[in-house]
């Protein structure tokens, strides 16, 4: 049976990026929540920050996986590596900035 037709077909794809929104809005509450219980106050350019570097994140996981699926594994992998560690040390500087209460 060739499963391709089945995971290449028209009603899948939007159907994937639907559950991906809807991941994605429960992560914003479910962070809400964490951020709330941790004692840290939110305010709209801290939210800003927050939302800039979770999309960042995301988009050097989806670029990196890319790349590695479509046969560049060196370049992936060092995507990876890089714009990973990159994003890491921008978290921890984010952390600092968002448990400030300012």
């Amino acid at each position: 049976m060739d499963f391709s037709v089945i995971f290449e077909s028209s009603l899948l794809q939007p159907l994937f990026w639907m559950i991906m929104g809807g991941l994605m809005i429960l992560f914003f509450i479910g962070a809400g929540f964490w951020l709330k219980d941790a004692g840290i106050l939110m305010n709209w350019w801290k939210w800003g920050l927050f939302t800039l570097w979770y999309i960042a994140v995301y988009v050097v996981i989806a670029g990196g996986f890319t790349l590695i699926g479509e046969h560049e594994v060196r370049a992936g992998l060092f995507f990876l590596g890089v714009f990973g560690t990159v994003m890491i040390i921008l978290g921890a500087g984010l952390w600092r900035i968002l448990r400030t209460n300012g």
